[in-house]
């Protein structure tokens, strides 16, 4: 009986040290990454331009616009006002039939 409750003693401490080593290294792997991901991007210096030159680099953040959407095109009556139209059945059968057992 006494070697049960040592043996598991043993394990209830081991357990523990395995715990400590793992936070402890999730800390440093987080700090890692969070130092070399601080999101500031290094800029590279303009090698060969003059140095009176008025050109602008291209901005690293800039966003192109947005690409322009297709006319809206519908059956509308006289007055400008569309008639919405009925969605279309289909004739499949179900995939996934809920309930039973």
């Amino acid at each position: 009986m006494h070697a049960r409750n040592a043996g598991l003693q043993r394990l209830r401490s081991l357990t523990k040290r395995v715990g400590i080593a793992t936070t402890v290294l999730t800390g440093i792997f987080a700090g890692l990454a969070a130092a070399s991901n601080s999101g500031h991007h290094r800029r590279p210096t303009a090698t060969g331009s003059p140095p009176g030159s008025t050109t602008t680099p291209a901005r690293a953040g800039q966003i192109p616009a947005p690409p322009s959407l297709p006319p809206l095109s519908g059956g509308g009556d006289e007055a400008g006002q569309s008639s919405p139209t009925p969605p279309v059945q289909s004739q499949a059968p179900p995939v996934a039939v809920s309930g039973g057992s």
